[in-house]
């Protein structure tokens, strides 16, 4: 008699795990497709779906060396480019086709861009693969995009050490030398979008209580100082001039792409970060190089139609990434920069 109930209560509780699981690779998140390539570093597996829901919305499919973009034509079609960065040039947030990469190639015809951002790398990581993908891709153009953060993490021994480690090539993710039984929990964690899922939010709301726990027992006031306000460091300046240098040496033909923070809500609104915006326009001149910079076509459209260029529906309005609307802006200004080049004959094939 139990038997009897218990196996119905078993099927349903069976079909409603397949259909929770069913809904996070459609929706939410897929399970972790990442694998160390020996060229590239961190990428998705070839052909992987990739899907991601915490800050606005995108869907992707891996292309077969694993970035997140159609691969570039042969060489001699068009003006082909290769852009590096990190989670704003990757722009996960999203969907298919509306990164500025992309809305770029739509607006200017036989452009070509393979997006080889990702998130967490720096300007260690972009110097490390320009001569890699140079030599897988031979571009035309290199795209180095870049961000007010940047000026701040580059003095971070700690990412250093983590870009030199991912193209030493060899090293795992960490999962070797684990027992059976481990090994088993560990691939079905891995392989489960519904439990990849609650496992990054029960992460996340567990580090939030331990911070809020930590501090309210220990009676200290959290540190809410804005380290990129400050002006960048002498020697966060040589570091990003040295690694822009490297990429030059590889392909002289670089264009940065510089992404601008917004104060939306302050009266009037303004760039949040000028003193690092203007470095930057000094970096570009000093090494001859052309600099895309959407930060006043980012404050007149958001004067002109009051919507923030940054943020989404299910995060903070006005910060975070660059949503859809400052992907077209920055792919329309990126195109403006290039099309002057190739009339002046300095960019291109």
């Amino acid at each position: 008699m139990n038997a009897r109930r218990l196996l119905p209560a078993l099927a349903v509780l069976l079909l409603a795990l397949l259909a929770g699981e069913w809904a996070a690779r459609r929706w939410l998140q897929m399970p972790r497709s990442a694998r160390l390539d020996s060229r590239f570093g961190w990428v998705q597996g070839p052909g992987a779906r990739f899907v991601q829901s915490a800050e606005g919305w995108g869907e992707f499919r891996a292309d077969a060396d694993g970035f997140l973009d159609r691969p570039l034509p042969p060489p001699g079609e068009g003006v082909r480019a290769v852009l590096l960065g990190d989670s704003f040039g990757q722009g996960l947030q999203v969907r298919d086709r509306e990164r500025f990469s992309e809305v770029a190639e739509l607006l200017m015809p036989g452009l070509h861009v393979l997006n080889t951002a990702a998130a967490g790398r720096s300007a260690y990581h972009h110097a490390l693969l320009a001569k890699r993908l140079q030599d897988a891709f031979a571009p035309d153009v290199v795209l180095v995009q870049l961000d007010d953060g940047e000026l701040t993490d580059i003095e971070n021994d700690a990412d250093r050490e983590f870009a030199l480690a991912e193209f030493r090539g060899g090293e795992g993710d960490g999962s070797r030398g684990a027992g059976a039984k481990e090994g088993i929990v560990r691939a079905v964690l891995q392989r489960s979008a519904l439990l990849s899922y609650l496992r990054t939010r029960i992460e996340r709301l567990t580090r939030q209580e331990r911070q809020r726990l930590s501090l309210k027992l220990s009676g200290r006031k959290p540190d809410r100082r804005d380290l990129v306000a400050l002006p960048p460091t002498p020697r966060a300046e040589a570091l990003i001039d040295s690694l822009i240098a490297e990429v030059q040496s590889v392909n002289p033909h670089v264009v940065l792409v510089y992404v601008p923070n917004v104060n939306y809500f302050d009266s009037p609104p303004r760039v949040s970060y000028p003193l690092r915006r203007a470095w930057y326009h000094e970096l570009a001149q000093r090494r001859g190089l052309p600099l895309v910079d959407a930060s006043d076509a980012f404050l007149e459209s958001f004067r002109a139609t009051g919507e923030p260029l940054h943020g989404f529906t299910n995060a903070q309005p006005g910060v975070g990434h660059v949503n859809a609307r400052g992907h077209a802006l920055m792919a329309n200004e990126l195109v403006t920069v290039l099309r002057r080049e190739l009339r002046t004959g300095r960019k291109g094939p």
